[in-house]
């Protein structure tokens, strides 16, 4: 984990010519960053929206003919093209293809901008300096609390260890939570489970939480607590598993694609500016690892 930490200061100190824009308000206000030149831009409304499925559904239409379009959020679900087309237009295209009214769509506005790569080097210094909170307080853990409240005779690496997931996820889960809409828009388009379970996309930032209850409080007032300490291994050990593939398998697809799209961090993304990376994938190996060492030394 302090690996991680030095890696993602180093990453914030790189030199770079993408702009990102002028704060981490920017990128809440993108689905998809994509590397564009200057364009004149619509904005939309989409009533009728109501989850992440009515989204895909409306994306793979409009694909057809914006391949820049970008519809994002829910309540307003707001959509961006580059395209002349006009609401009528578009409503009769989701009508022929999507065969049902269900569906509307409103002009806002238009606007110009340029849209380009994420410069993400206050993103990486940001996300070393929480890597590091989070060890810090995981050694500080048994001093934080009342010899009452922690055994401090159970000073040992699994120890340790479940202080740091139990911090990652508490951290994590909250930044998850406070940005709970975007959350369960962006997630999805990384992730293959919450793709195709919409319960798993709702529920995952309240499972973090839970572990990280878990590990950072209520396992210390079990008297035999491996059963559960197992239990909860096993979960993040799958949880980190199904999410490292996905996005294992998204990121080598994007840099098969010279012309593909660059997905927002559903986690901090919308907070400290970061999009999908391999820092990304990193993260969830790092707690798969953690959680089978935690397993295996029981």
């Amino acid at each position: 984990m302090w690996v991680l930490s030095i890696i993602c200061i180093f990453l914030s100190f790189l030199p770079t010519n993408e702009s990102f824009g002028r704060s981490a308000t920017k990128i809440r206000n993108f689905h998809l960053l994509r590397m564009t030149k200057q364009l004149e831009q619509q904005t939309f409304e989409v009533q009728g929206v109501h989850c992440t499925s009515c989204i895909q559904k409306i994306n793979s239409v409009l694909k057809e003919i914006d391949r820049t379009a970008i519809i994002e959020g829910l309540n307003p679900t707001i959509l961006r093209l580059s395209s002349n087309a006009s609401s009528n237009e578009l409503n009769r295209l989701l009508q022929e293809k999507l065969n049902t009214t269900r569906y509307s769509i409103h002009s806002i506005s238009v606007t110009t901008h340029r849209n380009r790569l994420p410069k993400t080097n206050k993103g990486y210094l940001s996300l070393g300096l929480l890597y590091l909170l989070i060890s810090l307080l995981s050694l500080l853990h048994p001093h934080l609390f009342s010899s009452a409240f922690i055994n401090h005779n159970r000073r040992t690496i699994q120890s340790y260890l479940h202080h740091f997931m139990g911090y990652f996820y508490l951290i994590f889960g909250f930044f998850k939570i406070s940005n709970y809409s975007k959350f369960i828009s962006f997630y999805p388009l990384y992730n293959d489970v919450a793709r195709r379970f919409s319960w798993y996309n709702r529920l995952y930032p309240f499972v973090e939480i839970i572990v990280a209850i878990y590990f950072l409080f209520i396992r210390f007032f079990i008297q035999q607590s491996n059963h559960f300490d197992n239990l909860f291994s096993v979960v993040i050990s799958l949880i980190s598993s199904f999410s490292s593939i996905s996005i294992a398998r998204f990121l080598l697809q994007r840099n098969n694609n010279k012309n593909a799209e660059v997905a927002v961090c559903a986690c901090l993304g919308t907070v400290i500016s970061l999009p999908v990376t391999w820092i990304t994938f990193g993260e969830d190996i790092l707690m798969l690892l953690m959680s089978l060492f935690c397993l295996i030394r029981r």
